[in-house]
């Protein structure tokens, strides 16, 4: 507590000094985006989820198949992130810039003290900062997937679709190859016989013409898509959100710095004291000054240097002498 009202003060003097840091206290995670963007995902997805041509749809170009290829490249490039850096790094700081106040014309630049507490800063609420992106970029691609698949369905009330394939290059055997790799663990889980070779090569279309029903296919792409891409992004917001969390709660200072040594100092029962024992070398006036000022810029202004008498050389035996000894 004292710590943090001594910052609070200070920070009050220093943006009188540095208009700067008036701009950057103002910067801070806005909690309502963590709802507002995942729910704007959500309708965004209701909304694209649109095929013009409904009496034609291309099985290959299926708009779910777009959205689960996209997401099983970013499980790639997550699992291959820690041999490539940061791969979302840009991203997730984009998230994370979002949730601040809106940018301010900054009145000049920080000077050199504030810049470095500015980059401490940063490097220490980086992990904090990831976590909360990483939660609700997950959040958003589940509900993206979910709204698509949504308006589709509500758009299949009111309008028939007719799906079928067509290809340059691939034949009907391929096709299916395809197609069942895909869509065959939905089909198995709810029980449904996934279409022949013979029944996908009749669905082929020719000058306009065939197809089939789509709505087998419109069910077993929503449930490809809701393993694959919203149960595990869920699954991962959730666990950035415990890791959140975790790290919120657990945020803390190494109180071992020398700044927070010395800022502790007053409260501790005794003095610190630094014994120095020189080993072939006598100090001078300038070196004792010296050694001193460092003692209590480390310490604390109330820092006592015991200087020792010089152990002369070959005599390391009695230079430990009087020193406490650990147990």
């Amino acid at each position: 507590l004292f710590l943090t009202r001594r910052a609070g003060l200070l920070l009050d003097r220093l943006v009188q000094r540095e208009p700067v840091l008036r701009a950057l206290r103002q910067t801070r995670w806005r909690s309502w985006l963590g709802l507002a963007l995942p729910a704007a995902a959500f309708f965004l997805g209701v909304l694209t989820e649109q095929i013009a041509d409904r009496q034609h749809v291309n099985v290959l170009a299926f708009p779910l198949l777009g959205i689960l290829a996209w997401n099983l490249a970013v499980y790639g490039l997550m699992l291959v992130r820690p041999l490539l850096g940061s791969t979302l790094g840009p991203v997730r700081r984009w998230v994370a810039e979002l949730g601040r106040t809106r940018t301010v014309a900054l009145p000049g630049t920080l000077s050199r003290p504030a810049a470095r507490f500015a980059g401490d800063w940063a490097a220490l609420a980086a992990p904090l900062a990831n976590a909360r992106a990483g939660r609700v970029l997950h959040l958003a691609a589940a509900l993206f997937a979910l709204g698509a698949v949504l308006g589709l369905y509500l758009r299949a009330v009111a309008f028939e679709y007719r799906i079928g394939w067509e290809s340059t290059f691939l034949a009907a055997p391929t096709v299916h190859t395809i197609l069942h790799s895909v869509l065959g663990p939905a089909a198995a889980l709810l029980g449904m016989p996934f279409p022949s070779p013979e029944s996908v090569a009749a669905m082929r279309i020719t000058g306009g013409a065939g197809g089939t029903d789509a709505g087998p296919w419109i069910h077993l792409y929503a449930v490809t898509v809701g393993l694959a891409v919203v149960a595990p992004r869920l699954l991962m917001s959730a666990y950035a959100g415990w890791r959140e969390r975790s790290l919120a709660n657990a945020f803390s200072f190494d109180l071992g710095e020398p700044y927070f040594r010395r800022v502790l100092a007053a409260f501790a029962p005794s003095r610190a004291r630094l014994r120095v024992v020189p080993y072939s070398y006598t100090l001078d006036e300038a070196a004792v000054s010296g050694l001193t000022a460092l003692a209590r810029h480390l310490l604390g202004d109330a820092t006592e240097l015991a200087l020792r008498p010089s152990t002369e050389y070959g005599d390391e035996e009695t230079a430990a002498h009087g020193l406490p000894r650990s147990e």
